[in-house]
C-alpha cells in the first residue's frame, strides 16, 4: 500500500516514535522485561506548546477573533498531557497531544506487558486519520504492525533481532538515572521504519538553551537528547531531579512548557478539545481489546 502522509506531517514529525519493546542495541543495557523503576507511581503531566522563535510565529498578523484565535497571538500552539498509570497490573504510558489550530489529535498507548509490549497510535485530522497497531512477537523477534486508515490497511512484520526499545519507556527509565546514554534501534510509526538513535545526558545550568555544562553532575537539572543517524533532533527533555519541566521534539521555534493541571484544564476547555477518551475496540483487531 502507498503511504500517504498528512499534509500538516510537520507538525506530526514533532512527536516523535512510540514503539518496540524494550531490548537493548548496545550499552547500557536495558532490563530484559519492560519493567518501571520500584519507585514509580501513577503521574500525569501537563505541557503548553510554546512558539519560540526567531522568527515571526504563526500567530503574527492574525486577526483576534476568539479565545483561539488570541492564544495563537500569544504563540500558544497546543497542549500535550502525558500519563503513566497501573493497568490490569502492568504500566501503560499515554500520550494526548492536540493541536486545534491545525485540527490534530495524536493518541497514543504504549502497554508494558511482559508478555506482549504494544502500541496503539491514532492520528485524529480533519480529513480523516489513522491507526497504527503494533505488537511485539517474543519468538519470532519481530515486530508485528497492523496500520489502517482513509487509504486502506497494512500489516507487515519487522524484524527486530538486534533489539529495540520504546521512547516513552526509555524516557522513564533516563527519567530515574538507569539510563545515562547509548545507542537504540527505535521504530518511527510516522515514517514506518527502524531508526537508529542515539541518547545523550548531560547536566546544564540556567534557563533552557544554556549552552553551559555544570561540572557537578548532582545538579538538579539535567538534559536528555535524543538524535538520529543523519543529526536530526528526535528529542531534548529536561529534568529537575525526575520531574519533566519541559521538552521539544525537533530543532527550531516549537517548545514545550510544564504548567499545572488547572492551567491545562482551563485551556482545554477555553480551546473547546474533549477529553481524551478510553481507547474504544470496537473495529481494531482482537489483540487491541484487552490494553
Amino acid at each position: 500500500m502507498h503511504r500517504n502522509r498528512p499534509t500538516v506531517s510537520t507538525l506530526l514529525a514533532l512527536c516523535g516514535a512510540l514503539l518496540l519493546p524494550p531490548r537493548p542495541v548496545a550499552e547500557p543495557s536495558l532490563p530484559t522485561l519492560p519493567e518501571l523503576p520500584n519507585e514509580a507511581e501513577a503521574r500525569a503531566e501537563h505541557f503548553l506548546v510554546e512558539w519560540r522563535g526567531r522568527g515571526p510565529h504563526p500567530g503574527r498578523g492574525l486577526e483576534v477573533i476568539d479565545e483561539l484565535d488570541q492564544a495563537r497571538a500569544r504563540g500558544e500552539l497546543g497542549i500535550v498531557e502525558f500519563r503513566r498509570r497501573r493497568v490490569d497490573g502492568g504500566w501503560q504510558l499515554e500520550q494526548d497531544i492536540a493541536f486545534p489550530f491545525e485540527g490534530i489529535r495524536l493518541m497514543a498507548v504504549e502497554c508494558l506487558s511482559a508478555k506482549s509490549p504494544r502500541l496503539v497510535w491514532r492520528e485524529v485530522t480533519e480529513r480523516g486519520g489513522r491507526t497504527i497497531f503494533a505488537e511485539w512477537m517474543a519468538r519470532s523477534e519481530q515486530l508485528k504492525v497492523l496500520e489502517w486508515g482513509l487509504d486502506g490497511s497494512l500489516r507487515e512484520s519487522l524484524e527486530t533481532s538486534r533489539g529495540a526499545v520504546m521512547p516513552q519507556y526509555l524516557l522513564e527509565l533516563a527519567r530515574s538515572g538507569r539510563v545515562d546514554g547509548g545507542s537504540f534501534e527505535v521504530f518511527d510509526p510516522l515514517r514506518g521504519r527502524l531508526e537508529h538513535w542515539t541518547l545523550e545526558q548531560r547536566y546544564v545550568l540556567g534557563e533552557p538553551g544554556d549552552e553551559r555544562t555544570a561540572a557537578d553532575p548532582s545538579h538538579p537539572r539535567r538534559e536528555i537528547e535524543l538524535r538520529r543517524d543523519d543529526g536530526t533532533l528526535a528529542g531534548r527533555y529536561r529534568f529537575e531531579g525526575t520531574d519533566l519541566i519541559g521538552f521539544e521534539w525537533q530543532e527550531g521555534g516549537l517548545a514545550l512548557r510544564r504548567i499545572d493541571a488547572a492551567e491545562y484544564e482551563e485551556r482545554r476547555q477555553a480551546w473547546g478539545l474533549d477529553p481524551q477518551a478510553e481507547e474504544d475496540p470496537d473495529g481494531a483487531p482482537p489483540a487491541v481489546k484487552d490494553l
